[in-house]
């Protein structure tokens, strides 16, 4: 007779032919789930809402040339239903303006044909009336005209030279600007790679913020003054959830629309543990950006923002994701990258082991990233024998099956 289990199920290999990773733990164990709230689905048609009111902004503004910056595949929410109605009125709009979608990498790798249609829809990127076009921190940046400390502000150029500039930002727990989106999708998202630099060697000094908040956080302050010297006329925001799913958008002037989805964003995305909690198995699956080896540290997330300890004191930490695109692209922190550094422990896990399910790669691709004695699991079953085996009679398991975009309530106790 087989022993019984504990099935969960967690989401996997984001925009990659996404589906479930079926798992099972002993029938002993205790297993607690922590995921973003399930809210209702924002429907297209409220989407589309939002697109009729650009439609009127740039109707009632009449520029000549209009650039729409998007995030890129690390941001986990499709355009369609956004740019549907753009390209349906435009298309018989007798005077529209010159159109230009920059999607704002970074020094991330350039979105396929096939992934461009996955982010913005098929009606936008086969448009014969606008251009869509992957930003280039090597060759489409122009000087901005200011300069941050010592080095001048370089930005996409098509971005620079526009009438109206429109931001579409997936607003989520980021490390260290708080939340991703707003001003930060043109610096660094639409910037030269010493602009990237820059940004990623404050955090690394100390000097940004915390993930979870955008309080007190002086990278956020710099690139929001940067908007008077570069400014953006408009800017849609969204929440996405463990599915990647919109469960709230909204639209309007950049500075206090992003506010009102950092609000939403602050409480959306945090989850509440047991007071008491100790955790034996503190399992982080770091969907939606699991796709990536370089993406993966998001998937601390719940760690990192927690104020307490929720994990007992021989916990085993796992940290799962599809990595079925490798190693991934980014220009800082890839293998060869300007800021890379050797692999080395993760000082928040004070000495804890840190087991690694990534099937996408091999142990020799995983230990450019991570340090090699973090032990590398290509096969479920070995993973779950390995756990049992640490476990042989119960353990207690927390599993966060979108760690990416998860906070622990109590992180402003660090703040």
């Amino acid at each position: 007779m087989s022993r019984p289990t504990i099935p969960v199920s967690l989401p996997w290999n984001s925009w990659q032919e996404s589906h479930d990773l079926k798992l099972d733990f002993p029938g002993s164990w205790s297993v607690e789930v922590f995921a973003p709230a399930d809210l209702p689905e924002v429907s297209e048609s409220e989407i589309a809402g939002h697109a009729q009111r650009l439609i009127k902004e740039i109707e009632r503004t009449r520029p000549a040339r209009v650039v729409l910056a998007v995030d890129d595949l690390t941001r986990p929410l499709s355009y369609r239903a956004f740019f549907d109605p753009l390209i349906e009125f435009w298309q018989t709009h007798a005077h529209r303006p010159q159109i230009t979608v920059v999607v704002g990498l970074g020094t991330h790798g350039p979105l396929s044909s096939r992934e461009l249609e996955w982010k913005l829809g098929s009606a936008c990127v086969n448009a014969d009336f606008l251009q869509v076009l992957n930003h280039n921190y090597k060759s489409e940046v122009a000087d901005a005209g200011f300069e941050w400390g010592n080095i001048r502000v370089q930005v996409n150029r098509h971005f620079l030279q526009a009438d109206f500039r429109v931001v579409l930002s997936t607003v989520v727990p980021h490390p260290f600007a708080g939340f991703s989106g707003g001003a930060k999708m043109v610096w660094p998202g639409l910037s030269s790679i010493e602009v990237t630099r820059r940004s990623h060697q404050m955090a690394l000094m100390g000097f940004a913020g915390k993930p979870g908040t955008v309080h007190n956080n002086k990278f956020r302050r710099i690139i929001d003054g940067f908007l008077d010297q570069l400014p953006v006329h408009y800017f849609v925001g969204f929440l996405t959830d463990a599915r990647r799913r919109c469960v709230f958008v909204d639209s309007g002037e950049i500075r206090g629309t992003y506010q009102r989805v950092v609000q939403q964003a602050e409480s959306f995305y945090r989850v509440s543990l047991p007071e008491d909690a100790r955790y034996d198995v503190v399992w982080l699956n770091a969907y939606p950006k699991d796709t990536e080896l370089v993406q993966l540290d998001t998937g601390f997330l719940p760690v990192l923002t927690a104020g307490r300890s929720f994990w007992s004191e021989d916990a085993i930490f796992v940290l799962s994701g599809s990595a079925s695109k490798g190693v991934g692209k980014h220009g800082l922190f890839e293998p060869g990258g300007l800021l890379y550094r050797a692999p080395r422990p993760k000082r928040f896990l004070a000495g804890r082991p840190l087991w690694l399910f990534l099937p996408g790669v091999s142990s020799k691709e995983c230990h450019q990233l991570f340090w090699d004695q973090y032990p590398h699991f290509q096969s479920l079953g070995e993973l779950r024998n390995a756990l049992s085996n640490a476990f042989p009679e119960a353990a207690s398991v927390a599993i966060f099956p979108a760690a990416a975009i998860t906070i622990v309530e109590g992180a402003g106790e660090k703040q």
